[in-house]
């Protein structure tokens, strides 16, 4: 076959590099999830954030898979350069997720007595960039010398790669923007008390809350979900949700069933996203008829139609104030009836 027009001749330089680069991708991602599933003698508890776990799991599926796909490569430089050029786009988009969610990524680490909060993951990421950075250089040190000059065959597929790499990363990047609730707009509503709880301990027991009922401290290791409940609900687990940014509205038992009606209504009307971020319930010795409460932020209130009410939830649910802004309060206890 005359090589002018035939089959393109292999380009140097074989698949030994790209091959090199999708297996040292693939074993970063294998190494890097066992560390974020908290190793062999650790938990985590996850309160925001999965998109690290996504793009660990492309890059080590996508580089076992180009690694086999390359081994007929040998004489086939188009379908080498196909792959390394893939291989690259993959670990592009993968660094890409990853960066985002180093922004969102919030977990509770546990290994037997010791317990550990990270709010992100900037700091432990650094060294994937660079693994990852290497593996790229070496698919694209294969793939550019088979290119030759560029055909429209060729552009078209590496301009849709790259422009859906940056709709990848536009839409997590807006996804994690809307996750996200601006307080800084707001101030908490006249009569608002603030104070500081420090302590984030996971305990298995009952807790002795200096408030009643609590607004933060020592608390279960499983949060309570989310809604609308018609019995009073276990403070350790309600605590936990605060932490995630919930706020917890209880009422007096007493209350007559219109007004109970009245609050069930104005609950579900502010639930903020798939998490819903509010907890109502009755809870028996109440003060006063109504108590909403944040971490670390309290409201007390004689009526359950005052507008401040509102306003303490505008304010405080799906913040920040409990260290993990935008945590989970789906997945944990607890049958809400609404």
């Amino acid at each position: 076959m005359n090589p002018e027009i035939g089959e393109p001749q292999a380009a140097p330089g074989g698949v030994g590099p790209a091959a090199l680069g999708l297996l040292l991708a693939a074993v970063v991602a294998a190494v890097t999830a066992v560390h974020f599933s908290g190793g062999l003698f650790c938990s985590v508890e996850r309160s925001q954030g999965a998109q690290i776990d996504q793009a660990l799991g492309l890059v080590f599926v996508g580089g076992l898979v180009g690694s086999v796909l390359l081994l007929p490569a040998r004489k086939r430089p188009r379908l080498r350069t196909a792959v390394s050029l893939g291989g690259a786009a993959l670990l592009l988009v993968a660094m890409e997720l990853v960066a985002v969610d180093s922004a969102r990524y919030t977990a509770q680490q546990s290994c037997g007595l010791i317990y550990s909060t990270e709010t992100t993951i900037d700091e432990r990421v650094y060294y994937l960039f660079a693994f990852w950075g290497v593996s790229v250089a070496l698919l694209l040190g294969t793939a550019l010398p088979g290119l030759g000059r560029p055909t429209r065959r060729q552009i078209v597929p590496v301009g849709l790669t790259v422009w859906a790499a940056a709709l990848a990363g536009t839409l997590a990047a807006a996804e994690s923007g809307s996750s996200q609730r601006d307080h800084t707009s707001t101030k908490p509503p006249p009569g608002t008390q603030v104070f500081s709880e420090p302590n984030h301990d996971h305990v298995a027991g009952k807790v002795r809350y200096n408030r009643n009922p609590p607004a933060g401290g020592p608390h279960n290791d499983v949060w309570l979900n989310c809604g609308v409940y018609a019995k009073p609900v276990r403070n350790e687990n309600a605590v936990h949700s605060l932490e995630h940014g919930t706020v917890w509205i209880t009422y007096s038992p007493e209350l007559p069933r219109a007004t109970a009606a009245g609050l069930r209504r104005f609950v579900k009307s502010h639930y903020r996203g798939d998490e819903r971020y509010l907890i109502l319930s009755p809870y028996p010795g109440l003060k006063r008829p109504v108590v909403a409460s944040a971490w670390g932020a309290q409201l007390k209130l004689s009526r359950a139609t005052d507008p401040r009410l509102a306003q303490f939830v505008d304010h405080f649910a799906g913040g920040g104030q409990g260290g993990e802004p935008s945590g989970y309060c789906t997945g944990g206890t607890g049958s809400p009836v609404g």
